[in-house]
């Protein structure tokens, strides 16, 4: 592969995510198929193999239980989740898939979809080239991926139209670590826009937090984490003002599935991180995870 650095803008949040796929591949029994985390992760923390580097609260030698929570839910509590909603949407007539602030996502890449469907990943550009470059280095085929250069503060629906997005079409719109880093009422405005922007049939997956966690939430074990979660939880914000079928039925969209992480870990035979287990902890970190149709 050509010589491919991480540029300035792409922080280190964007890369968590795949971080934990990355370690998701390496396990015996992997929940999904994602080879492309490991070349993303690799590339950008400059590893050649053996453990990964450490990543912020990210790291691969299973001593951190702030790295064994996000890890739990980056991958095995969320990333099948938003798979099944993506392929759930596509069979029942989806054109498009909308990855709103895609980040590392290689959905275009892996989920073996249909020719005729269209990945659209909404992010800044650092990100978009950054990652077509690694995935290019592959050999992967992202024909199916449409990058689409916008901020989600600014007026992103033009861009995505003008990337070839077809207004009134049905979608399935993925909003995967997002809505936390919002307020109730951004939130609103993202979701309502993407309805507008639907056809019938049309389906949007979610995930946020039930409260904002706090530093003592999860106790960091060295000073290095300390400051990676006080980084975190300072992005926060209120995100969705309700529970997901309170909040998703207000704005005009069907509940189809609403669930937790915890659950989701169970129901695919992980264990649940003591800080996520409401039968360990009498207020754990409460993540849902919903979908809607429209």
């Amino acid at each position: 592969m050509t010589d491919v650095r991480l540029p300035p803008g792409v922080g280190w949040t964007a890369l968590l995510t795949a971080y934990a796929r990355a370690q998701e591949q390496r396990r015996a029994d992997p929940l999904f198929d994602d080879p492309w985390a490991g070349p993303l992760i690799g590339t950008a923390l400059g590893a050649t193999g053996g453990e990964l580097p450490r990543l912020g609260p990210a790291r691969d030698d299973g001593t951190s239980v702030l790295w064994e929570m996000f890890g739990a839910y980056f991958a095995a509590g969320r990333t099948p989740f938003f798979d099944d909603q993506v392929r759930a949407g596509v069979a029942d007539g989806a054109e498009q898939v909308v990855l709103l602030a895609a980040g590392m996502d290689a959905r275009a890449a892996r989920l073996d979809l249909p020719e005729d469907v269209r990945v659209y990943e909404v992010d800044t550009a650092p990100v978009l080239d950054f990652k077509a470059a690694v995935l290019g280095g592959t050999g992967t085929d992202v024909r199916r991926r449409t990058p689409v250069v916008a901020d989600l503060r600014e007026d992103w629906p033009s861009a995505l139209a003008g990337a070839g997005f077809r207004p009134g079409r049905p979608t399935v719109w993925i909003v995967e670590g997002l809505l936390m880093y919002l307020d109730a009422q951004a939130c609103d405005r993202l979701v309502t826009t993407a309805r507008e922007a639907s056809g019938p049939g049309s389906r949007i997956a979610v995930e946020y937090f039930r409260r904002i966690p706090e530093m003592d939430s999860v106790p960091p074990v060295d000073e290095a984490e300390k400051e990676a979660l006080e980084l975190i939880l300072g992005l926060f914000r209120s995100g969705p003002s309700a529970d997901p079928a309170t909040w998703l039925g207000g704005l005009g969209i069907t509940p189809a599935q609403v669930t937790e992480v915890p659950d989701e870990l169970r129901r695919l035979g992980r264990p649940v991180p003591a800080v996520l287990d409401l039968e360990l902890t009498t207020d754990p970190m409460r993540i849902w995870l919903a979908a809607g149709t429209f």
